[in-house]
């Protein structure tokens, strides 16, 4: 049994826990038969609750884990794609300056990098031919970070592959 302090504000109960509740744990609350009266003129005492079938809640879990990148692709002659195992916060706006990209082992320039879904996309100014080689890095900083929807941030990598099936400049 968790101790709780109880409040009442017009046809509000609040029940505040005089204790942290654990993680991904059921609770459930008990109400002493007369533990609370209707305040009209001709109110009555409240049944009560008791027992874990009466009014039970479950604790989330938080999420801990950080987001791993799955695969990197080009998703268009100019854009890479770094997917991940689990959704992103696209509410960040991506630095460009975290990520790095080398076509062929040439230094190319980034314009745009942004989150949707569970991926990341890496715009380059100019486009790439089938066949070249094209590694991405990431830095991760503190700042705008590639991170899941629980704020874990993604590890950084250096020099990935990235598959190139693109047909077209």
């Amino acid at each position: 049994a968790i101790p709780a302090t109880v409040t009442t504000s017009g046809n509000q109960l609040t029940i505040i826990p005089s204790a942290g509740l654990q993680e991904g744990t059921t609770y459930y609350v008990d109400i002493a038969s007369g533990a609370i009266a209707d305040q009209a003129p001709n109110g009555g005492l409240y049944t009560g609750l008791n027992g874990a079938l009466s009014w039970t809640f479950q604790t989330l879990v938080s999420d801990k884990t950080s987001p791993v990148i799955q695969s990197s692709t080009m998703y268009s002659n100019s854009v890479i794609r770094l997917q991940y195992n689990k959704a992103l916060d696209s509410s960040i706006n991506l630095l460009t300056s975290t990520f790095a990209v080398n076509v062929n082992g040439e230094t190319r320039t980034i314009s745009n990098a942004y989150v949707s879904g569970d991926s990341v996309y890496v715009t380059l100014e100019t486009g790439v031919a089938v066949g070249q080689v094209i590694r991405v890095s990431y830095s991760g900083s503190s700042v705008r970070p590639v991170q899941d929807l629980s704020k874990n941030v993604t590890a950084s990598f250096s020099n990935r592959e990235v598959k190139n099936g693109i047909d077209s400049v």
